[in-house]
């Protein structure tokens, strides 16, 4: 089950690897490009960009595998031919690491991707003068370009993936807190967070009056499905605090902790930890800039490890559950299987969030890859949220016909299938 095709090329294809077990609805196929002939300091970005990329695919589980390509005919090949000729490829992502000639010297990669599925992110370090319209090719010196400092494309690479559709399409984060103790920090950050593109969930900010805040906590605890806890001296006094620990322990969500001034590592499970107990904070009680700036970075570099933790879960939750059933699970996906049964076929998927429209839409496009499904399951928190959010779920399975089940119902449900 090849789930992604990562490739260099920088001047001439370089590198060309295939990853299996990638948390990503459909097949992508990313691309580095930079021109040939550029500077030795763009050359070596574009390499760490297929570096980091790499590593990261091995973060949330990946496995790799020969692309093939090299398996087949023992090269590789120009990212241009792989359209139509390598299956289960559905999204093509091209990372242009830019130098300023505002070109693309090889037209069967601009034209290969200059295409309705695919996304183009350019990288423009800030040494490079110049607006992007002067400096990126026509075709696209609209689209919103990834900017870096010092040819550091590391910061990027996060988004990247995101942009591929690998783990989830946005960085979401619940933050936990006892409010007597970081509320002012709890705060710092969730604006902070949101400057970088993160769905934050803070309970003063993001509840309203007349919300029932228990059922708002836990809809939202499974909504972001990574959890950021601050640990200060008294947080074990706090009902809610453990309640949301204990959850995402149960769950497998992602758990991160800031040890601040007087933690006593109360919740010793949570293994992430960014130290800052020595630190001194501000008049207002909130941390320096520099100290800010290094809790996103460690939040940044290891949040699509933590997300992944309940993908792998809940993936082997289904596998599990279709081989006590007695079936035969064949891989489509991360946490997609297909499953034969009675002479009918049905497509099993497992949502790591409450499912919304964009979910059923990648389970129906799997599903249409697939010849004669009779029925198609979508798994996840369905039971979680609250009455509005049911009715929606519920309305969207009927209009989809795609059956939305609690988690909580797999081995049941697969047996009464």
């Amino acid at each position: 089950m090849r789930s992604v095709l990562l490739q260099l090329h920088i001047g001439q294809p370089l590198e060309c690897t295939a990853w299996s077990n990638v948390p990503t609805a459909n097949g992508v196929q990313i691309t580095v490009f930079s021109n040939s002939g550029v500077s030795r300091q763009i050359e070596q970005c574009a390499q760490n960009c297929f570096s980091f990329l790499e590593q990261s695919l091995i973060a949330v589980g990946g496995k790799r595998e020969l692309a093939p390509c090299f398996r087949d005919s023992g090269g590789i090949f120009g990212a241009y031919t792989c359209g139509g000729a390598v299956q289960g490829l559905h999204k093509r992502v091209l990372i242009y690491i830019a130098d300023g000639s505002g070109v693309v010297d090889d037209l069967n990669i601009e034209r290969y991707f200059l295409v309705p599925n695919a996304i183009i992110i350019p990288v423009i370090d800030s040494s490079i003068s110049g607006s992007p319209t002067q400096i990126l090719p026509n075709s696209f010196n609209t689209i919103l370009a990834e900017h870096i400092d010092n040819f550091n494309v590391s910061p990027a690479v996060p988004r990247i993936l995101r942009a591929g559709g690998i783990q989830s399409k946005s960085f979401r984060l619940f933050i936990s807190y006892k409010h007597a103790d970081a509320r002012a920090i709890a705060g710092q950050l969730f604006h902070a967070l949101s400057e970088r593109m993160f769905d934050v969930f803070l309970d003063r900010f993001s509840s309203r009056t007349g919300d029932e805040f228990v059922a708002l906590i836990k809809e939202e605890l499974f909504n972001k499905a990574c959890v950021l806890v601050l640990e200060t001296n008294d947080i074990g006094s706090s009902v809610y605090c453990r309640q949301e620990v204990a959850t995402a322990t149960a769950y497998h969500l992602g758990l991160m902790a800031l040890d601040l001034p007087g933690s006593q590592t109360t919740f010793p499970q949570i293994r992430k930890r960014f130290d800052l107990s020595a630190c001194t904070l501000t008049p207002k009680d909130e941390l320096s800039n520099s100290d800010l700036q290094n809790l996103i970075s460690f939040i940044e570099q290891n949040y699509d490890h933590e997300i992944a933790r309940r993908l792998r879960y809940q993936d082997k939750t289904l596998v599990d559950s279709i081989l006590a059933a007695g079936l035969t699970p064949q891989p489509v996906g991360i946490g997609q299987y297909r499953v034969q049964k009675n002479m009918k076929t049905f497509l099993l998927s497992m949502n790591a969030y409450p499912p919304a429209v964009d979910d059923f839409i990648d389970t129906e496009r799997s599903a249409l890859q697939i010849p004669t499904v009779n029925q198609t399951i979508l798994f996840g928190p369905v039971s979680v949220v609250r009455t509005i959010r049911g009715e929606q779920i519920s309305w969207l399975g009927k209009k989809s016909s795609i059956y939305p089940i609690d988690e909580g119902h797999v081995m049941r449900s697969i047996k009464n299938i």
